[in-house]
């Protein structure tokens, strides 16, 4: 839901591109063609810094975690200012995070009793074209999704401790200093 809300909010050709990267993590130009099965996808948008997605993909045994970031806040030349980075998950800890995952347990409708202008966005979809589902809430989870939420901390956690220090991030690149 958060990536067909991402869809209609950034229209203009540069926008569309960095929204589809996160649609299809695999097919972003700065990496190589991931190879295997997406196992889960995590989103964060938030009002007022880079949007990030996080792919885990798991081939033949293996877990490569892929995470994509777009400062929507820069306008460039050209290109969206979008970013990329992967790496290799321990195998054991990816197992851990989907099996845990597979395991809660929560209300599918919920109403919402959230509302604002500005916040975060997050998102959690799995599964393939045959079977997938995606849940979604806006910065706090809805009653029942506790877990959930719990659980996208610790993957998020995972992910990011796989991955290299991210370019947005970095406090050496001072990235958005006027």
């Amino acid at each position: 839901m958060i990536l067909q809300h991402l869809m209609l909010q950034h229209r203009d050709p540069d926008s569309a591109l960095a929204v589809a990267y996160f649609a299809a993590p695999d097919a972003f130009p700065g990496l190589p063609r991931s190879k295997g099965q997406l196992k889960v996808k995590l989103l964060k948008v938030p009002s007022f810094e880079p949007y990030s997605a996080w792919a885990l993909f798991e081939h033949e045994g293996s877990y490569r975690i892929r995470r994509i970031e777009w400062d929507h806040g820069m306008k460039l030349a050209k290109m969206p200012g979008t970013y990329g980075s992967e790496a290799e998950l321990d195998a054991s800890t990816a197992a851990a995070l989907l099996s845990e995952l597979a395991s809660i347990t929560i209300p599918a409708v919920q109403a919402s009793k959230a509302w604002g202008l500005d916040g975060v966005s997050y998102a959690i979809a799995i599964g393939s074209f045959w079977c997938s589902s995606e849940f979604s809430w806006w910065s706090e989870p809805p009653a029942g999704w506790s877990e959930l939420a719990a659980w996208y901390d610790r993957a998020l956690a995972a992910f990011e401790s796989a991955l290299p220090v991210s370019t947005l991030r970095n406090p050496e690149l001072q990235y958005r200093q006027p």
